[in-house]
């Protein structure tokens, strides 16, 4: 669960995940769900301007200094993670901005392709 709430939030670059952020659920159920993404997808580039690389420079997560976060993934997880090609992020985030109509904020997509690379060179 640890490994997979990492995958998210590096593929879209959540730039909020403090463990405020993560609830623990009880009971025979147990895991772990990550709320609150709304600094998801950060706007890394606008239009006329350079790349924002302070964005990406001020990322932590609370899962880091998990012992858990430093086991091996899983070959399922490794597998999702390495399927995350170019092509298929872009159809991801063709879906989600027809699903919410307007699109998606700018740069997201950029952020979400970033995102991407970095669970790709993790696990690779």
């Amino acid at each position: 669960e640890v490994h997979l709430l990492g995958l998210v939030d590096l593929l879209l670059l959540n730039t909020d995940r403090h463990e405020g952020n993560i609830l623990k659920r009880g009971g025979g159920g147990a895991g772990l769900v990550p709320i609150d993404h709304g600094l998801c997808l950060p706007s890394l580039v606008c239009e006329g301007e350079e790349p924002r690389t302070s964005v990406l420079g001020g990322l932590g997560f609370a899962w880091q200094g998990w012992r858990q976060a430093d086991r091996p993934f899983s070959a399922s997880l490794r597998r999702t993670a390495e399927s995350l090609t170019r092509e298929r992020v872009e159809a991801m985030a063709d879906a989600v901005a027809d699903e919410l109509g307007d699109g998606l904020p700018a740069g997201a997509l950029t952020a979400l392709k970033m995102g991407a690379a970095v669970v790709r060179l993790g696990v690779g």
